[in-house]
């Protein structure tokens, strides 16, 4: 049963990140009347399928995935025969509104997981930055204390808790001077920095436990707020490290630790945070500019503006068919990684 339950998580998960993507492109194309050869969610054999206005709607075996059929190989026959009057042909269509139909996809994951995130945490209990407690394990203890207030870090203001795991995310320090407010009276500490190895991967840490904040409207958007921008650029940090090998390809996780990790999660709370972390992850992706995903065809459509002609179809074709098959390399790597993992486990 637990297995079933899992499935159907990763199942929800999925079809509600990819159907937003997806659904997003099939909207704004309808909108400025493209015409759309098949709205599918999932890949492989086709579940169920049904025809209206020239396009064609289904649901696939694999539900990993999704696409438009934009019908860009022309001639096409059975496009001819079923596109609807006063449609057009994507690859027909403006420069403007192709940019627009590439865009909507990202678009809509990155205003979803932020939305959401913001919603969850604007009714959860959200930690302050008074320390509750110091594990004795860690270097702090002896020198932060219970009820001390940490308003900053090595001379930058705190807002929030997450504020304080960004900086030594993406800081790497060894130690760190926090500003606090102690009986009422502002004063500098240094304070050595901890490494724990959870989950096999390595983290900085203060080893303060925070807080939790008094329930206000006015708190709640404060914290929701500013924890949903740190939850945005530590996402970004993530990818930004991993392009400039300042982190590991193996602290990564692909569509299998991803699936485990969904299957494993507890309450509505656990699953809409993956559900906002996964949903921006697959927006920021699919906006880098590899040939291939909507970020690339962003690239050769600016390409195109630049040099007043589009790119040669063919060129565009072998890089995109050329980085698509080292994505699904990489891909394959992440996964191999993940089984790994999960034997050991």
């Amino acid at each position: 049963m637990a297995i079933i339950i899992g499935l159907i998580k990763i199942i929800i998960v999925f079809g509600i990140i990819v159907g937003m993507h997806e659904g997003a492109h099939f909207l704004m194309a309808k909108k400025n009347k493209i015409y759309v050869k098949e709205f599918a969610i999932g890949f492989g054999p086709k579940i169920f399928s049904k025809e209206k206005n020239g396009t064609i709607y289904s649901i696939r075996a694999i539900p990993f995935g999704g696409f438009n059929d934009l019908a860009e190989n022309i001639p096409d026959e059975e496009a001819e025969k079923n596109k609807i009057e006063g449609a057009q042909y994507y690859k027909n269509a403006s420069a403007r509104v192709r940019f627009s139909i590439l865009i909507a996809g990202v678009t809509v994951n990155i205003l979803f997981a932020v939305i959401l995130y913001f919603t969850i945490h604007l009714f959860t209990n959200n930690r302050t930055l008074v320390v509750d407690t110091v594990g004795n394990e860690y270097q702090a203890y002896g020198i932060v204390q219970s009820d001390d207030e940490i308003i900053g870090i090595d001379g930058k203001k705190l807002r929030v808790r997450s504020d304080l795991d960004n900086y030594l995310l993406f800081n790497d320090p060894d130690k760190v001077t926090l500003t606090i407010i102690r009986n009422g009276v502002e004063e500098n500490v240094e304070v050595p920095v901890s490494i724990t190895n959870e989950s096999g991967v390595p983290r900085k840490l203060i080893g303060v436990t925070m807080k939790y904040g008094e329930k206000t409207l006015k708190g709640q958007i404060y914290y929701s707020f500013w924890s949903t921008i740190n939850f945005v650029t530590r996402t970004l940090y993530g990818y930004g490290a991993l392009i400039t090998g300042r982190a590991s390809i193996n602290n990564f996780s692909g569509p299998v630790g991803i699936g485990e990790t969904v299957a494993t999660s507890k309450g509505i709370y656990e699953i809409c945070y993956y559900l906002s972390a996964i949903s921006i992850s697959l927006g920021i992706i699919n906006l880098l500019p590899i040939p291939g995903l909507d970020g690339g065809k962003i690239l050769f459509l600016i390409i195109e503006l630049i040099r007043g002609k589009k790119v040669n179809e063919d060129v565009e074709t072998i890089l995109s068919l050329v980085c698509i098959f080292l994505l699904l390399m990489f891909a394959l790597y992440i996964t191999k990684n993940d089984i790994s993992g999960m034997i050991v486990k």
